[in-house]
């Protein structure tokens, strides 16, 4: 009897050490969000240019300092807080604002809605031309298309200076524009990326063109030329990612 009793007193202790031992249970998807401090740390918007051809802009230089430092919570019950941190674009702004939050798709998707008004958009214009000059005094121009290219047997009387347009970029807030089902990606509890898009527009400058602009000839100035102007405006679709850190 002495010798059973020994045998199985590990085992004993063994059975009683296994039901102490708490079990190990792994954050959930939503449990990441809502214990997380998060800023946004890059981001890129795929656009297209007024040739027609796609290009790909830095979205963190369209974005204010003021919001470039602002940190989001994401409470319980699915509603968040938008906070101005440090930076404030006006000193009469809210110290924080609220917004509603969901995620979808089996945690693929994440939706920000009821008051997150965050996101800017990229616009642009084709600023008027200039004339693509070596000096003004006296005026060079660096070519000059036309005449002296015309080929043998032909003959051109237009003269087409050489010119060109300057593209102007700037940034706007995009009111009222909630996000449904954003693409979750790359989703860890220090990083999180979303992509969405957005319906914008182009100016068009292959195309046609809405009205004319006249002006003095710089050769002739008793010559007044005529230029299309203001191109034909286009729709086009943004396309965002923008990574969120868990600062």
């Amino acid at each position: 009897m002495r010798k059973y009793s020994i045998l199985t007193l590990p085992v004993i202790l063994l059975i009683i050490a296994s039901c102490n031992k708490k079990p190990v249970i792994n954050p959930t998807t939503e449990d990441m969000f809502r214990n997380g401090r998060w800023t946004i740390e890059s981001g890129t918007v795929s656009m297209r240019l007024p040739d027609g051809r796609d290009t790909v802009i830095n979205y963190m230089n369209f974005l204010p300092l003021c919001r470039q430092d602002d940190y989001y919570i994401f409470h319980g019950r699915n509603d968040g807080a938008i906070f101005s941190n440090t930076i404030k674009c006006d000193p009469s702004d809210a110290d924080s604002i609220t917004f509603n939050w969901y995620l979808g798709n089996n945690n693929q998707s994440l939706s920000l809605f009821s008051g997150y008004q965050f996101f800017y958009g990229i616009t642009y214009q084709i600023q008027p031309f200039v004339f693509d000059t070596i000096s003004y005094v006296p005026l060079v121009l660096d070519t000059l298309h036309g005449v002296l290219d015309t080929l043998p047997g032909f003959t051109r009387t237009l003269i087409v200076l050489d010119t060109f347009w300057k593209l102007h970029f700037d940034s706007c807030g995009l009111k009222y524009n909630d996000q449904y089902n954003s693409s979750l990606v790359k989703f860890d509890q220090t990083h999180f990326t979303i992509n969405f898009w957005v319906v914008s527009t182009y100016p068009d400058s292959t195309g046609y063109h809405t009205g004319i602009f006249t002006y003095p000839d710089p050769v002739n100035p008793s010559v007044i030329d005529t230029l299309d102007k203001n191109p034909i405006i286009r729709p086009d679709t943004l396309h965002y990612t923008i990574t969120y850190k868990n600062s």
